[in-house]
């Protein structure tokens, strides 16, 4: 890859993760399926599992917890958003901002990003201020950057968790 094409794939791959955000604060599921791969996988049992600060290293392989029916763990874009997101977020309220990413082209088509975060999310009066980083994996399908993994760990969660998740601050 030539520089000026690594730094438009890296441009692409911004854009898809504020789509990311945007179309899921705004419930556009349609349109958020369009982010991920084909073959997904979504890792959220850092919200759950890890304390703030503690690395998504700690976990067993994602993989493990997808064969074992972890409902933080997700593969198949139908899937991710059919249960995780329309089955989980319609009917919350939720804003995140992200910061500068750290991203890096791993192959022609194949990227790694870490994205600072920022997140507020309400739902039935409880209400949590989340500040982590989103650890991602991309992937070049049908002409377009994709997600192709994602997972989140938290630095600090202030409130609580519409989930029931219990965090410390």
């Amino acid at each position: 890859m030539t520089p000026g094409e690594e730094a438009l794939a890296i441009q692409k791959i911004r854009a898809c993760k504020a789509k990311y955000w945007h179309y899921m604060d705004m419930k556009r599921w349609e349109d958020l399926r369009q982010i991920f791969t084909k073959d997904a996988i979504a890792d959220f049992r850092g919200e759950r599992d890890l304390k703030p600060g503690e690395p998504i290293t700690m976990l067993a392989p994602v993989e493990e917890a997808i064969a074992k029916g972890d409902p933080a763990a997700h593969q198949g874009r139908d899937i991710i958003i059919d249960n995780l997101y329309i089955g989980l977020l319609t009917g919350w309220m939720t804003f995140h901002l992200g910061g500068e990413p750290i991203i890096e082209i791993t192959g022609p088509d194949t990227a790694t990003g870490m994205w600072p975060l920022f997140d507020y999310i309400s739902h039935k009066g409880r209400t949590l201020k989340g500040y982590g980083h989103y650890h991602d994996k991309y992937r070049f399908e049908d002409g377009q950057w994709r997600i192709a993994y994602m997972a989140l760990t938290r630095v600090r969660a202030d409130g609580d968790h519409p989930a029931d998740f219990t965090f410390e601050g």
